[in-house]
This record gives C-alpha cells, sequence and structure tokens, in this order.
C-alpha cells in the first residue's frame, strides 16, 4: 500500500528517535531507511524488533510441561531474559512422575537450569523464588502443574500469568482433557492459552485457541504428543504477541462448561453386560498406558494389554463369530486364523491380541488360548460389579 505524506514524515521522526538512541548507545540494532519505508506494519506493531524480553518463572511437571518447555527455550534469545522453574517435590509420589522424579526437573538438571520445589501440598503463604538480577518476574507460564495459583501469586507478575491446556475451553476443565477427548470419541480437540483466573482451575479468559482434527483410533500418547507440540508453539505465540491477545481475550461461556476429573484405576474394570465394543477400546486407548483394562478370568483379575479395534457386524460374520445377540456376554472365542480371543459386548464382539493373568508374563493370544482355554467347558470373563 503506498505511503501517504503523513505515513512518510512519521517513519522519518521515527528513524531521527532512532539515530538519536544509537549516539547514546541505548539502542543495539540499526534501521535502516529503506526498512522504515518498506515494513510500515511492523515499524508500528508489537511484532517489529523491538519485541519484548521477559522475566519468566515456568510452573510444570510432567512430560506434556517438558514438551512445553523445550519449545520455549528455542525462543530463549528473543523472548527470554531469565526465565526458573518451580516443580513438586520429589517426594511428593504422585502418578505421573518417573522413579519418584519429576520429569520436568530431571529435565533442568540435566540441562543446568535452575528449578525449585513447590511445597508438598499448596502454595498458600508460599514466595516466589528472587531472580540472582532482584529484579522482579514479568510472566507465570503454567503448564500441568497440579497446584492453584493463589490471587497473591498471580498479582506477583508485572505482566501476566497465563496456562496452557490442551483442550477448547471451556470444554474439559480439569486434570484429564486428553483422556476424555478419547473417551467421547471427539473428532476435534486442541490447545487453549488462557489468563490464571484467581477464583478457580481452567476458568481465565482465552487469549489464544488451536483447533487441531484428531485422526482415527488414536491413542492417549500420541494425542499427548500432539497437543505437546501444538501447545509449544501456541505458547511462544501468545508471549510474543501478549500485549495484543491481552486486549482481545475472551470470557468463557460458563453455559458450556464440561470437566475432565482424574480417572482412576477403578475406570479400567469392564463391565461386559453394559459396555459396548467402542466404548471399551475407546477406554482402552485412552487410560491403557497408565492403566491396563482389566476383567475376571476364572476367579482372577486379567490385564487386556492389547486390543483390537472393533469389526463391522459384517467382517464379524465373515471372519465366524457366533450372533452375539444370542451370546452370554462375557463369552470367548478365540480365532486361530487371526490369532485373537474374542469376548462378547452388549452391541457384539471386541478382539484381544495380549493378556496378563497375576504373577504371569503378558501372553499373546495364542499362548494364552493354549494355557488357558479348556475346550469342554465354557470360556468366559466375568464383570466385577
Amino acid at each position: 500500500m503506498p505511503f501517504s505524506a503523513a505515513d512518510r514524515l512519521r517513519c522519518l521522526c521515527t528513524l531521527k528517535h532512532v539515530l538519536f538512541y544509537q549516539d547514546s548507545r541505548k539502542l543495539r540494532h540499526t534501521i535502516s531507511i529503506t526498512n522504515l519505508l518498506t515494513t510500515k506494519s511492523r515499524l508500528f506493531s508489537q511484532s517489529s524488533t523491538f519485541s519484548s524480553r521477559y522475566n519468566i518463572l515456568y510452573f510444570g511437571t510432567d512430560n506434556f510441561s517438558v514438551a512445553c518447555f523445550k519449545s520455549l527455550l528455542t525462543k530463549r534469545e528473543s523472548i527470554i531474559k531469565n526465565i526458573q522453574v518451580v516443580t513438586p517435590p520429589d517426594n511428593l509420589k504422585a502418578k505421573i512422575v518417573t522413579n519418584q522424579e519429576v520429569p520436568l526437573k530431571r529435565f533442568c538438571k540435566q540441562n543446568g537450569i535452575q528449578c525449585v520445589d513447590a511445597p508438598p501440598k499448596s502454595l498458600a503463604g508460599w514466595q516466589l523464588p528472587e531472580l540472582p538480577s532482584g529484579e522482579a518476574y514479568d510472566i507465570a507460564v503454567v503448564v500441568s502443574f497440579g497446584y492453584f495459583l493463589p490471587r497473591h501469586i498471580i498479582h506477583e507478575f508485572k505482566i501476566a500469568a497465563i496456562n496452557v491446556h490442551p483442550s477448547l475451553l471451556p470444554k474439559y476443565r480439569g486434570s484429564s482433557p486428553i483422556q476424555y477427548t478419547i473417551l467421547n470419541g471427539d473428532n476435534e480437540t486442541g490447545i487453549s492459552v488462557i489468563e490464571l483466573s484467581p477464583k478457580r482451575f481452567d476458568a481465565g479468559r482465552i487469549l489464544k485457541q488451536t483447533h487441531i482434527s484428531i485422526p482415527t483410533n488414536l491413542y492417549f500418547e500420541d494425542l499427548h504428543n500432539m497437543l505437546a507440540i501444538h501447545g509449544g508453539d501456541a505458547l511462544i505465540d501468545t508471549i510474543e504477541h501478549l500485549d495484543e491477545l491481552q486486549k482481545h481475550a475472551l470470557t468463557q461461556d460458563e453455559s458450556l462448561v464440561t470437566y475432565a476429573p482424574r480417572l482412576e484405576k477403578s475406570a479400567a474394570v469392564i463391565n461386559w453386560n453394559k459396555q459396548k465394543a467402542e466404548q471399551i477400546y475407546s477406554l482402552h486407548r485412552a487410560i491403557s498406558s497408565r492403566f491396563p483394562l482389566t476383567t475376571m478370568f476364572r476367579g482372577e483379575i486379567c490385564k487386556l494389554i492389547d486390543i483390537e479395534a472393533p469389526l463391522s457386524p459384517a467382517t464379524q460374520k465373515e471372519i465366524g463369530l457366533p450372533d452375539y445377540k444370542s451370546t452370554l456376554q462375557g463369552s470367548l472365542v478365540y480365532l486361530k486364523s487371526r490369532s485373537t480371543i474374542y469376548c462378547c459386548c452388549v452391541d457384539g464382539w471386541i478382539g484381544i491380541r495380549c493378556l496378563q493373568m497375576p504373577t504371569k508374563r503378558k501372553q499373546h493370544a495364542d499362548a494364552f488360548n493354549n494355557g488357558y482355554f479348556n475346550y469342554k467347558n465354557h470360556n468366559q470373563f466375568d464383570s466385577l460389579e
């Protein structure tokens, strides 16, 4: 777009101002007249070469927070002045830690990054760690931290306190949004970067959202890793354009709120009399990395390690499975042609390729059939109700 006389005058005035600061050695980068006259939008925007570098305090715990942190570190020279990390203490023994060491803390140790332990249970009365320079923090970044940051801590940050959440808020507030996305068969998810609310978790104004299509039959680990990449990108973009995003932040619609509370081990117990094949398969994809699905076999707990995607009714008939409507739920059939054990559900059959009995190693369906099936009697899984 051609420059008006007023635009040219503003550019020349800006150049004069820049040269003044060059002379006083307060500006490290030079700007040519050519750049001034050809980059009007960049000259007067926040994303110009005069981007800010911030003192950041990063709160996190798990591998999702590690991935976002790694992405943030790629911009260390452009947006980070100082950065420190806060994690839960190792003796918290949360389920998400590996070998009783918090993943984010382990990453910081390996890379020489300052890391501070939060109190074991609550941040009430806690004070921010001091920067070596004595400066105040500009931004808090919270990613899968698990603690609620009270009002007095949020107000310690000069510019913002933000959170990266792996769902399209206000959908799936809570600790398990990825799992519920899979459980409910959603075909779209996303990343929300929000301001921290001093009142409750995941309720702050939305600064940025990224919508992501979900491939068919994705497992938790794959969706987690996909969202972690997008989360890191969204975090960087938010910090780089924070001033503008704050001006246009959206309040969450409370009428659309849904929740994704923590899933306990009991969620892995199958009820063959009530659950459909697709529900069982979705549950397997959502939680098996943490809790393998379980059922009862001859009075003992049997873990279902690998489960096949449900087959269509036509395919079930074609491969020789009985009519599920006239078969008792929980009944087992082994098909040698597919090396798979099939169990009858309320709406069809579901295939199981690997199982594990107590004190035994994992067994492929072939070995389980040879070792456990008794063809003189009925083979069946029992529901725990």
